[in-house]
């Protein structure tokens, strides 16, 4: 398997292909991404199993989101339930992806809280003695920071994991081994594609959105649904470019 090298400009586009391939199908695009979060939020608030079922769900989810942009790739009309297709394809070694991602992300927040000084065990905050106002323990933004810090490797790891299990056919530890090298050989167009991403449906946004706010707040609150059901869709469209053109054949769908 070979991971192939592209410059920083692949980034941008990777993005524009992305909001192409949504533009082909953006009702369908957007209905899965919503169907996803909703699946994933009743998921997370069940007892007990809510600690764990998204971590494991969102494997075969991703990759069935995967098989949708290519199934529109290719021209097809796909069905609503081929948001599911990822629950067929090596489901035991998608939820191992999704354990060892969430031992990951527990480790680093035991390692955050270490480094910033932060007790697990106490609230993160306590009301004002007026009880007007909530405040934050000071080591909370220190414990942020280390989280991303340690985070953001940690999600390299798994960043192609769950699509080279499922459709790679490879072992979840090759996969993480693949993942690592993919992003690394890859990491300076990995980088200007979701900074763009973050600026053009994020910051750029946020911006127009204080604007009218000062003036409309009513209004401003109304565009935030809009860009969401654009934001998530075009993510996941920009992925299955990215891992397609450093996969090749391995991943085509």
């Amino acid at each position: 398997m070979q991971a192939r090298r592209f410059p920083a400009s692949q980034g941008w586009v990777w993005l524009k292909q992305g909001f192409a391939l949504w533009r082909r199908a953006p009702i369908v695009l957007t209905g899965a991404c919503l169907t996803m979060f909703m699946l994933l939020l009743v998921s997370a608030i069940l007892p007990v199993l809510g600690q764990v079922l998204p971590a494991l769900l969102l494997p075969p989810l991703g990759v069935g989101m995967f098989l949708l942009c290519g199934e529109i790739r290719r021209q097809g009309t796909p069905s609503p339930g081929f948001l599911f297709q990822g629950f067929r394809l090596n489901l035991p070694r998608q939820f191992a992806i999704g354990a060892m991602r969430l031992v990951g992300q527990l480790l680093c927040m035991l390692a955050a809280a270490k480094l910033s000084g932060l007790d697990p065990s106490t609230p993160l905050g306590k009301l004002s003695s007026d009880g007007t106002v909530l405040q934050i323990v000071p080591q909370f933004r220190s414990f942020v920071t280390w989280f991303a810090a340690l985070g953001l490797p940690l999600e390299l790891c798994f960043w192609f994991s769950p699509q080279l299990v499922a459709l790679g056919g490879v072992s979840p530890f090759k996969s993480v081994f693949f993942s690592v090298i993919a992003c690394w050989r890859n990491l300076p167009a990995i980088v200007v594609c979701l900074v763009a991403w973050a600026v053009l449906f994020g910051l750029l946004p946020a911006f127009v959105m204080n604007l009218i706010g000062a003036a409309l707040p009513a209004l401003s609150a109304l565009l935030i649904a809009p860009l969401m059901l654009v934001m998530m869709p075009v993510f996941y469209a920009s992925f299955h470019a990215s891992a397609t053109d450093i996969f090749g054949e391995t991943l085509r769908t």
